[in-house]
């Protein structure tokens, strides 16, 4: 018999179906070999199958054991060679290797002028001692006569081939027979200058060192050199500074950089120089240099630097070295008519703290203290030493320069211990789809005064840009690339960015277990965690890091707003919060076949014959019995349909299944009506020539999301008066309980669970702080701990803002308190009462109750219960006795940080 398709799909019924998704965990654990890929300062932050760790720094640096980590420009005679001799070159590594059972020995048959051996540190460093070991043994003895020098790297002036400048620093007095031989280095010949914590001595016990020659000056049978040590003043954090060289050089770093008015204009001359040749640890070559004037304004002479550190560090040295005119030790002779005289500086140091009067240009958007100000006479090293300090940023400055400046090198020491701060960072993560991440776990060891902190930021994608490039690396416009000839056009590049769905980072994770603090559900993650101590002794290590998560009950997440939003000050006052689910990209509606239509299409399947899909639109043949792409189904329907991305029919033995997919972010509320109009004119012919149809289908709308029916409304402050109102589904009132929680939350249970339609919830409140934030959950009544953060529909959506609370001076408001009272213990008007509402927080309130001569008679407790609205009362007794009747005086005295304010009421006594 055959079947009516136009009546058949008039009774084509659009219904939800909901699919139950159980609560499965989808935690993310992060451990060691995760955190091996994250972004951190390697060196100063180690991960290691023991956890992420920190470096700890010590008193003294020994500058031979790191050699290998170092380059500088090569001089001397040898090359590049760390060690270098002309007699037995191939033992010569030995004198650094941290060994002293291995050791160099010279060739015996070599004449006496070559029994020497040069170390090369690869760097300038601060050392207070330069120390040779010796081996004494069979065959290999110490050495009986020697001489050591050093040199800062400062080569020949004038000279066709680079030589070093050395200077002898010690011999042994008489025949050496020591193993070990220490010789003191200073620097002497300093000028004066004030400043504070400045050491001021002409003196000073340690030197600059970058090469150190060890030479002999007697034969001595079996000599033989171990090892030689340079003690450093300490670790140099200008060293790991990510200048822009040591960045474009791909040389080990640990953050930061470093700027200054001229930076990497040239390289050391010039009007002007890079800030990086401050911080390069070479005094041989390369120096900073300007040449400005005073404007009046420190900023805009140009004569100042700002080193960021990348990391909070404890530091307690500085040492700078300017180029003084006529008193440096370092001046090159093209340059002896460009020294400044340093006459007035300062440094100033900051730990990473904002501040919004700071130049962002130069000294970026922090709060900076000062650490000195010097006034100079002539002297061309400072040498600061001072408490640790909590330090990200060092600046100095020069407030009213002369002409011409130029300086050395600047090192920072950290002090004895570990750093004060530290961050390692992921890239962004794929959560493998939308997860709804309910809070963030981490183990590890955390010492007493030590923390860990997790910052972290969520979005749902990226987009794809285009950038168009000329040929000199020049960024340009698509129209001027295509505008160029051929030879001036560079690559065209296509770059992922995030979307606008990406959050800016959340409020710190102080704690583990502590509730997720950006949006969610998402699909992508950023997480960035900081290793906190007060304690320098001691340092947390993190073993791994877990986000709990859940699959989310709306996909593409829940908005809210409420209104109005703004409100009078401790007034009832109607508020509306709505929440609006957001639909998903893709809809799928599912013709459901029945027994004779399955049957039907297995025969088809078997004989090879091919279906078609037909609406009133659009006429399909499929090419298998599989899936068909729908070019233009619907279109009509949906006016230009800009809103489709793509539609797609696939066919199996049970159903046939018409996928629509939207593109990203189309909200869906206004087109479900529509829809189900043109999916209503689908039919589904399975054999075009024996017009066998499809019988009795059912046309479902499919989602994935599992829904909520609770809702839960953290209210800004603990409500005493709150009254409840309709609540909506869809503009539908519906029949809801309410109740309110312990805490002081409003709980909505709802009869139905909600995918698409927008709640509105109507309260009444009062509101005593600005901006009032209202928090709100979803979650299923069946599985609460599942719960889903509602994010505001828009910037400040979820905040109300109380004007009188802003421009008042108030500390408490609608007071109340009774004028006369009877404790006569009748229970009638026994007790007095004291009531107000505390407009801002952490008042200290007191209130006492004297006599008229000024007698203390009373101090009213405070209540138990914690409200904005507290009730003080008193029963009228003094030591177990009524007081006798008349006029009282209350005093109300509220205290905070700021001020105090005192208020005093009359009260009568009557029997």
């Amino acid at each position: 018999m055959g079947i009516d398709m136009k009546r058949l799909s008039r009774i084509l019924t659009l219904s939800v179906l909901l699919i139950a998704i159980p609560a499965i965990g989808q935690d993310l654990i992060f451990d060691t070999d995760e955190f091996a890929s994250w972004q951190y300062p390697a060196g100063l932050v180690n991960v290691t199958d023991e956890g992420v760790t920190v470096k700890r720094f010590g008193a003294t640096e020994n500058a031979v054991a790191d050699i290998d980590d170092h380059s500088s420009i090569t001089i001397g005679q040898f090359g590049s060679r760390p060690a270098r001799t002309p007699t037995n070159q191939f033992s010569a590594d030995r004198i650094r290797d941290q060994d002293e059972t291995t050791y160099w020995k010279p060739n015996p048959n070599d004449p006496l002028q070559l029994w020497w051996i040069e170390l090369d540190l690869g760097r300038v460093v601060v050392a207070d001692k330069v120390r040779v070991i010796f081996p004494d043994e069979e065959g290999a003895r110490p050495f009986s006569f020697f001489s050591v020098f050093a040199s800062p790297g400062i080569p020949v002036f004038g000279s066709i081939q680079p030589q070093i400048v050395y200077e002898r620093i010690g011999r042994p007095i008489n025949n050496n027979t020591s193993q070990v031989v220490e010789f003191n280095l200073s620097m002497t010949g300093l000028n004066s200058a004030e400043g504070a914590h400045l050491d001021l001595s002409s003196t000073m016990n340690f030197d600059l060192v970058r090469f150190i020659r060890f030479e002999a000056t007697g034969a001595t049978p079996d000599a033989a050199l171990a090892e030689i040590e340079v003690d450093g003043v300490g670790f140099n954090l200008s060293s790991m500074v990510g200048t822009p060289t040591r960045r474009e050089d791909e040389e080990p770093h640990w953050g930061g950089t470093t700027w200054t008015s001229k930076d990497r204009d040239c390289e050391g001359c010039g009007k002007g120089s890079g800030a990086d040749e401050m911080l390069d640890e070479d005094v041989g070559f390369r120096t900073w240099t300007i040449e400005g004037s005073d404007k009046g304004d420190w900023r805009k002479s140009g004569v100042w630097q700002t080193i960021d550190f990348g990391s909070i560090f404890r530091i307690d040295r500085v040492i700078f070295f300017p180029i003084v005119a006529g008193r440096s030790p370092v001046i090159y002779g093209f340059e002896r008519d460009k020294q400044g005289s340093w006459s007035i500086f300062d440094f100033l140091t900051s730990d990473g703290s904002p501040s919004n009067r700071a130049d962002p240009v130069t000294e970026g958007p922090f709060h900076y203290d000062v650490l000195s100000q010097v006034e100079n006479s002539g002297r061309h090293m400072f040498d600061f030493r001072f408490p640790p300090l909590d330090m990200r940023l060092l600046l100095w400055r020069v407030t009213k320069p002369q002409q011409f400046h130029r300086a050395l090198q600047l090192f920072v020491y950290h002090a004895e211990g570990y750093p004060r701060q530290v961050e390692i960072e992921s890239d962004d993560l794929s959560l493998g789809g939308a997860r709804s991440i309910r809070r963030i776990e981490w183990e590890g060891d955390i010492p007493e005064g030590t923390r860990i902190e997790v910052d972290t930021q969520t979005g749902n994608g990226f987009d794809s840009i285009t950038r168009y490039f000329l040929v000199n690396g020049n960024e340009i416009t698509k129209q001027a690339w295509e505008a160029q000839r051929s030879r001036n056009r560079g690559p065209v590049v296509e770059e992922e960015v995030r979307d606008d769905t990406w959050s800016a980072w959340s409020d710190p994770h102080r704690f583990s277990g502590q509730e997720f603090q950006s949006p969610s559900p998402r699909r992508w993650m950023r997480a960035r965690v900081r290793l906190i101590s007060e304690d320098p002794n001691v340092m947390p290590i993190l073993r791994s890091l877990r986000i709990v998560a859940n699959l989310p009950l709306i996909a593409e997440g829940v908005s809210g707003i409420v209104s109005p939003n703004e409100a009078p000050l401790d007034s009832l006052q109607s508020f509306n919060y709505v929440i609006h689910p957001s639909l998903p990209a893709t809809v799928t509606l599912r013709h459901t076949l029945d027994r004779v239509a399955r049957s039907q299409l297995n025969r088809l399947a078997a004989s090879g014959r091919i279906p078609t899909v037909t609406d009133s639109l659009v006429d399909v043949t499929t090419d298998s019995l599989v899936r068909v792409s729908l070019t233009t189904p619907l279109r009509a329907a949906f006016g230009a349909m800009e809103s489709v991305a793509r539609t797609t029919f696939t066919m199996s033995p049970r159903r046939a299944i018409f996928d629509v997919r939207f593109v990203q972010g189309v909200d869906l509320h206004g087109m479900l009506d529509t829809l189900e109009a043109a999916v209503n004119d689908v039919t589904v012919t399975l054999d075009a020539e024996q017009q066998a149809a499809v019988r009795t289908p059912v046309l479902e709308l499919v989602e994935s999301d599992a829904g909520f029916n609770h809702i839960r409304i953290d209210l800004p402050e603990r409500a005493d008066s709150l009254s409840f109102g309709q609540v909506s589904v869809g503009g539908v009132p519906v029949e809801a309980t309410v109740e309110t929680s312990s805490d002081g939350a409003l709980l909505i249970n709802l009869p139905m669970k909600v995918l698409a339609d927008s709640v509105d919830v109507a309260f009444e409140t009062r509101l005593i702080r600005s901006p009032s934030v209202f928090r709100v959950d979803v979650s299923r009544a069946e599985d609460d701990d599942n719960a889903q953060g509602v994010v505001p529909l828009k910037f400040g959506a979820d905040q109300v803002h109380v004007p009188d609370v802003a421009v008042g001076r108030e500390l408490i408001t609608n007071f109340t308190h009774k004028v006369v009272f009877t404790p006569n213990s009748d229970g009638i008007n026994d007790t007095y009462e004291v009531a107000f509402t505390l407009v801002r927080p952490q008042v200290e309130v007191e209130i006492k109750i004297y006599s008229l001569d000024g007698q203390l008679v009373a101090e009213l407790n405070e209540p138990d219960i914690e409200s904005n609205r507290p009730v003080y009362t008193w029963d009228g007794l003094v030591g177990g006795k009524p007081v006798p009747p008349g006029v009282y005086l209350t005093r109300i005295e509220m205290k905070t940080d700021a001020r105090n304010q005192i208020m005093q009421k009359p009260l009568h006594v009557v029997y």
